[in-house]
């Protein structure tokens, strides 16, 4: 084996996990998983040309952290659906009470505008 090939493919490595870890702290969940499925393909690419370049019985080390890698990826990507999952649902919820108070606000301000004012308990 070539010693500055496998330098660079563990430098490849490294780079996709400070991407991954990087990734954990952009807040929007969009981005996130965007840039997850980015890493991960990154990684299978990676993962093929390693593999073709080393085929034999046992794994490479380069090859085992790289699989480590991509569980971590993997892993992301879940907590990032996740996230995203949870937004969309505070936004849905956040929509029906935003709904739901204007609906209120419109009740209340036909009753203060008609000549036949109501109770507040009629509404």
């Amino acid at each position: 084996e070539n010693s500055l090939e496998l330098y660079g493919s563990k430098k490849d490595v490294e780079t996709l996990r400070i991407q991954i870890s990087e990734n954990k702290t952009v807040e929007d969940p969009y981005a996130r998983l965007t840039s997850i499925d980015s890493i991960l393909e990154a990684a299978s690419k990676l993962e093929e040309k390693l593999q073709h370049k080393w085929r034999s019985d046992r794994p490479h080390g380069v090859l085992r952290l790289l699989a480590e890698t991509i569980k971590t990826a993997e892993a992301e990507k879940a907590n990032a659906e996740a996230a995203r999952a949870a937004k969309e649902e505070a936004e849905r919820k956040l929509a029906e009470k935003k709904a739901r108070m204007e609906k209120l606000v419109k009740a209340t301000n036909e009753v203060l505008d008609s000549d036949n004012p109501k109770s507040v308990e009629q509404l």
